[in-house]
């Protein structure tokens, strides 16, 4: 399934979105989809209409960016029932690169589309969310369960991509791991790892990840190689120890030797020093940290509720 979004609207939601609540985090909205290209293999959903959630109907709670009240959510089964068109539920990440939906995401936005779909089971509903500079959507088709988006684009002059799901089969390189679906490459491809202390378990993430068809990550790790580290240090050899390598230079090497087409981003310095580079980058936001380092203290490693901030799957061991 595609979407396409009309430029207007799309500004719409950006600078609806954009504006501050007295209480709430972040803003919420409902657009308004009709279905194009009937009984094609892609699907079209088109974007006819966005309103914003009024403020006196969300409600105070601190655990969570923002919530919102019942009136909010009839609005929205209203609106389906009596326009006869699908409903998206939408919010934003207040930050650049492709958006991830974040665990709380997860757990109650697919409540609300549900409950959509329970109201009109004819037309597509689903969840959008969008960033700066992109977008991610998840939808239920008529008869069928919630599935990623595949494109995510704004029409007008020009024509804006927010999103797209790289175009991979896995082919016979991948072809031993078919049981977890046909669209785990794709999957995989379009993710960013972040992995945090590169000497024992982070090598051995980062090598089993690549074998298996992630392709982008970020590493962080400050220190060389010793002669300690090589017990278990994946890829590592006695001659990174003599000439004192960067673990995030050993990483980098058995990344690339996996998958020459393979991203990295390294980073040489504690990650707390560049947030920035776990939180966003160019080639989009992180998806999952896994925090490898030994010591666990002092701030040390990322934090489940620094986690949770960013909108990662946090992985700590």
């Amino acid at each position: 399934m595609n979407i396409k979004i009309p430029q207007q609207i799309y500004r719409q939601m950006m600078d609806d979105l954009a504006r501050p609540h007295s209480f709430a985090h972040e803003r919420i909205g409902f657009c308004r989809v009709r279905i194009g290209n009937r009984g094609s293999s892609t699907q079209f959903a088109f974007v006819s209409d966005y309103w914003s959630v009024p403020d006196d109907q969300y409600i105070p709670d601190e655990s969570s960016g923002a919530r919102i009240n019942s009136d909010a959510i009839r609005h929205a089964l209203q609106t389906t029932i009596s326009a006869e068109e699908g409903v998206f539920h939408v919010h934003m990440h207040d930050w650049p690169g492709l958006p991830r939906f974040s665990p709380m995401d997860m757990d109650e936005i697919p409540r609300i589309v549900q409950s959509l779909t329970f109201a009109n089971a004819e037309v597509p509903h689903g969840m959008l969310v969008l960033s700066h500079d992109g977008a991610a959507a998840k939808a239920i088709m008529p008869g069928q369960k919630l599935q990623d988006v595949e494109r995510i684009s704004v029409v007008g002059h020009p024509t804006l991509v927010l999103s797209k799901l790289p175009n991979v089969t896995g082919g016979e390189r991948f072809s031993r791991q078919t049981f977890l679906g046909p669209l785990a490459p794709a999957r995989m491809q379009s993710l960013r790892l972040g992995v945090v202390g590169l000497s024992g378990g982070g090598s051995h993430i980062v090598q089993q990840a690549t074998h298996s068809g992630f392709v982008d990550f970020v590493l962080f790790d400050s220190q060389p190689i010793d002669l300690s580290n090589l017990n278990r240090l994946a890829g590592a050899t006695e001659d990174d120890v003599a000439k004192r390598r960067m673990k995030i230079a050993i990483a980098n090497r058995v990344i690339t030797s996996i998958n020459r087409a393979a991203r990295t981003e390294l980073v040489g310095a504690r990650w707390q020093e560049n947030v920035e580079a776990l939180r966003s980058s160019t080639r989009g936001s992180l998806s999952t940290v896994f925090n490898s380092t030994n010591r666990h203290r002092n701030g040390c490693y990322p934090s489940p509720r620094t986690a949770a901030t960013h909108g990662w799957t946090d992985y700590s061991f």
